[in-house]
């Protein structure tokens, strides 16, 4: 199964391929990535493709956000009260926001191996014919 990133620099699509070996993933270089189209090193944490952060912040909503407001607003209703010296009236809105669309895991890429990582294959997009970066080591692809 691969998985989709976007090159932070290039803005283009990338997909991390599994390795069919068995192989244990190498961990990423502290500083960083490189690009498979352009050799720019970035930090991990700026691969992720638009559609895969809206899809992580909906599930954090879901998971996190959503039942805090939830038990927020009982407790808000628990405070409304009358008929004393104080009059407390407090009311909680909440708008649910949209569903992220599905990711879409087209299958348009050429799948790259690398000498230097072989555990660590990419997939390009087809069109692609200039050279190809380890993701690991920033190393042309044979």
């Amino acid at each position: 199964m691969a998985s989709s990133a976007a090159s932070p620099d290039v803005r283009t699509r990338v997909q991390v391929a599994s390795d069919a070996r068995g192989e244990e993933p190498t961990p990423p270089p502290t500083a960083g990535l490189f690009c498979p189209y352009c050799a720019v090193q970035a930090d991990p944490g700026a691969w992720f493709t638009k559609a895969q952060i809206e899809q992580a912040t909906a599930i954090m909503y879901d998971e996190v956000v959503a039942p805090e407001l939830a038990e927020f607003k009982k407790t808000v209703e628990r405070m409304n009260r009358s008929g004393g010296l104080i009059d407390i009236r407090a009311e909680v809105t909440v708008d649910e926001p949209d569903s992220p669309p599905e990711l879409d895991e087209r299958d348009d890429m050429r799948r790259v191996d690398f000498s230097c990582h072989p555990g660590e294959p990419v997939k390009m997009l087809d069109g692609w014919d200039s050279d190809v970066h380890c993701l690991m080591c920033g190393a042309i692809a044979a």
